[in-house]
């Protein structure tokens, strides 16, 4: 089941001033309970996306609804474990300064926290006050037992959570995903204390390595609601009443054998060359490299300032 045809959920402006991005390309038959699953391994599918002229989104004009939306992150599997403590572990890096001007009493959530090893990491370093939201039950089962009390099964929504009460709020490559992401930064900006974060990890559409791969990339994707690049995600936070805005590239630390899943060369030859790498005790090494990620906060502004 699908929604009718949308505006751009950044700029609102109408989907006929876009130009096709990608054509529909879904086969039934491949979807799978890893389908909407984080980190899996590529299936290049996708809904018909088009690119905004105005802010420069891509966004797919007619998404699924929120409840099939939902009910398809609910039941999706996971077995991403070592990847995701990779992941929270470039997070915490590149979120050092922001990290920084926090105290060990601040008030953490994380939106899409998977199996929460961002929170975890967290934990280690003496914050205590953490909340992660997940909808998938198999990544909160995933949890490390000191942080699975912290985890909260659904979807995110504004009402659960207190005004002006958070110091932090994290969204972790989850605003592709969601089937609004104004509203989703509206909302956090609501339940931020002012001169609060918003920390968002995103693919960049625009990036090198992804023009280069084109439809071979792996954030051509089923999941996918839409793609940002640096310009569309800094329009979506000024325009949701962020200031101090920051959009920088990102390093991934991940395992060669990982790196190789994520490559658009035919499984056959992929599956080869990972044996051959494990063979010779090489394809858990890992190495940093930018892939087309960037990483951006932004403050909540001190004054009441209306959206535009």
């Amino acid at each position: 089941m699908t929604t009718k045809s949308r505006r751009c959920p950044v700029c609102f402006d109408s989907n006929k001033n876009s130009v096709t991005f990608q054509k529909e390309n879904i086969d039934k038959k491949k979807i799978t309970s890893f389908t909407y699953a984080s980190r899996k391994n590529p299936e290049f599918m996708c809904h018909e996306m088009v690119s905004c002229l105005n802010c420069d989104l891509v966004y797919v004009t007619t998404p699924p609804d929120k409840l099939k939306l939902s009910e398809a992150y609910h039941a999706a599997d996971y077995d991403s474990s070592e990847e995701a403590l990779d992941a929270a572990e470039s997070y915490i890096h590149h979120m050092n300064e922001v990290i920084s001007k926090l105290n060990l009493n601040s008030k953490i959530l994380e939106i899409g926290s998977g199996s929460g090893d961002f929170l975890y990491n967290l934990k280690k370093k003496g914050f205590t006050d953490l909340i992660g939201i997940e909808p998938s039950i198999s990544a909160i089962n995933s949890a490390h037992p000191e942080i699975k009390s912290h985890l909260q099964e659904g979807i995110f929504q504004v009402d659960d959570f207190q005004e002006m009460n958070y110091d932090l709020v994290c969204c972790f490559m989850t605003l592709e995903h969601v089937y609004d992401p104004r509203e989703i930064s509206e909302s956090v900006n609501k339940i931020l204390k002012k001169g609060g974060y918003f920390v968002i990890v995103l693919h960049n559409y625009r990036s090198l390595v992804n023009k280069i791969l084109g439809k071979k990339s792996p954030i051509i994707d089923i999941e996918h609601m839409q793609l940002f690049s640096k310009k569309s995600i800094g329009l979506l936070l000024n325009k949701t009443n962020y200031q101090d805005i920051q959009v920088k590239d990102l390093y991934n630390r991940y395992s060669i054998n990982y790196w190789i899943r994520l490559s658009p060369i035919p499984n056959l030859i992929n599956n080869t060359f990972i044996k051959l790498l494990n063979k010779f005790n090489l394809g858990n090494f890992k190495i940093k490299i930018n892939v087309g990620n960037m990483i951006v906060s932004g403050r909540k502004v001190d004054a009441d300032i209306k959206s535009q």
